[in-house]
């Protein structure tokens, strides 16, 4: 992928010839161009006779070509542009397992021995598989474009635009400013510029086991379930099942998106569309000169004109033939490098810059303050039912705080009972627990009106 910065006019686009299809098509349009210049200067002498009376019946047939044309160039457009959504789901996918796993082993109910290793062993794993099938999307077969990568290390950016890189001199002879190179010695060559780092390096057990497999992704990510159901059966991962199967559910998003993005590699444009356009644009291209030595006096001018015009069709459709495979061709492809640099960096955090605070996330604020804020700002909705019972609990609590014994009416019972002539003392002291039940009521009732909104009338 070409970044590029946005200046006024953009003059600075057209300075850059790499990863450019104005090139192609240059060389596409200058033989009609010739042929124009030609034919208005030795065949169309006589202006005063015309070979296209009227040039409606060119209209037409220019008219359906660049409908065909503008509609191949949308196809191909969603094609690049899936081809990127899809990868932004696998890893976005894929990272959300990583930190699920991360998380939930290291919140077991119980400490289970071998932790940092099982955790580093499968943010490995996860850096393997997105590594491969990142290689595999570009077409990459070979193990030795993996390299090794820092647990605890994040290195810098690995630069989008291959300008940029350093060992890019290597394919330097390669570039083609005319002809789509994708021959396997330049892939090659542009594979091993830009190497993928895998976190952790790959063994030679992983590359014996690696080297012959047909789908290498697929057998990783089983590696991934296996290892999760061992250590879920160590004891590790102890969260309920439901919560743990959010783990799996992650990972197969992931590979949706990963065969998704591989559907469009497996697929071409169909060859049926592809050819019709390439030959509507080369019968059109035979046709422009025709009319423009026909209708313009000048042999100059009729080769101008029948240049831009050829040189138009032909543009389009070297964009549009670019952007269809998002990647396979080196200059405007998807910067998987850089891709995958970013999800090592996410791994990276997850496992060794992500340790929760002891006391919590919240401890800069203070815990009955904000619960006043929100009893100010969003008082709770409840029915008149909750409220009543409220209030009922409330006195309830208020009568046994009033009855340090248990029942006033047991004690008062116990010496007579109020019929039986209960002594003074014991009269005093109901008469007192009354005065203090009523008063703890009143003050209930007051904080229940005020928690409340329906009992603020009351």
């Amino acid at each position: 992928m070409i970044n590029y910065e946005k200046r006024f006019g953009a003059f600075n686009l057209l300075l850059r010839f790499y990863g450019s299809q104005w090139p192609r098509a240059t060389l596409l349009a200058l033989p009609s161009a010739i042929l124009a210049g030609l034919l208005s200067a030795y065949v169309f002498v006589d202006k005063s006779q015309h070979l296209f009376l009227h040039p409606y019946p060119y209209a037409v047939f220019s008219g359906v070509v660049a409908f065909i044309l503008i509609f191949r160039t949308n196809l191909s457009y969603a094609r690049y542009w899936e081809g990127r959504t899809m990868l932004a789901q696998m890893s976005s996918k894929w990272g959300d397992a990583a930190i699920q796993v991360i998380s939930f082993d290291e919140g077991a109910k119980e400490p289970v021995p071998g932790g940092i290793r099982f955790r580093s062993e499968f943010v490995h794993t996860m850096s393997l598989m997105h590594a491969l099938a990142l290689q595999r999307l570009r077409g990459d077969s070979h193990l030795t474009n993996l390299t090794y990568g820092r647990f605890m290390d994040i290195p810098p950016e690995p630069p989008v635009d291959a300008d940029l890189v350093d060992e890019w001199t290597r394919v330097r002879g390669n570039k083609s400013l005319v002809f789509l190179r994708a021959h396997r010695p330049h892939l090659e060559k542009y594979w091993r510029a830009l190497p993928l780092a895998v976190l952790g390096g790959i063994n030679l057990t992983e590359c014996s086991i690696l080297e012959p497999s047909r789908d290498r992704v697929y057998l990783v990510m089983c590696w991934l379930h296996r290892a999760l159901v061992a250590r879920r059966m160590a004891g590790g991962i102890s969260q309920d099942a439901p919560i743990v199967s959010r783990i799996y559910q992650v990972l197969s998003d992931g590979m949706l998106g990963y065969e998704n993005a591989l559907k469009i590699v497996n697929t071409p444009f169909p060859f049926p569309f592809a050819q019709c356009v390439a030959l509507l644009l080369h019968i059109n291209a035979l046709i422009i000169p025709l009319l423009m030595a026909d209708w313009l006096a000048d042999p100059y001018l009729a080769s101008a004109i029948t240049f831009l015009s050829v040189f138009s069709f032909y543009l389009l459709n070297e964009v549009a033939r670019e952007i269809e495979e998002p990647f396979r061709f080196d200059p405007n492809d998807l910067p998987v490098v850089y891709l995958h640099h970013k999800f090592n960096e996410r791994l990276v955090t997850a496992f060794s810059r992500s340790l929760f605070p002891a006391d919590g996330l919240f401890t800069h604020i203070d815990e009955k303050e904000m619960e006043w804020l929100l009893a100010k700002h969003r008082p709770l909705t409840v029915t008149k039912q909750q409220e009543e019972k409220t209030i009922k609990d409330c006195v309830i609590d208020v009568m046994g705080a009033a009855e340090p014994g248990g029942k006033v009416e047991d004690e008062a019972d116990s010496e007579g009972g109020c019929c039986g002539g209960a002594p003074a003392a014991a009269t005093a002291a109901a008469t007192a627990a009354a005065q203090q039940f009523l008063a703890a009521a009143s003050s209930c009732v007051s904080s229940a009106r005020d928690s409340f909104p329906r009992l603020r009338s009351c």
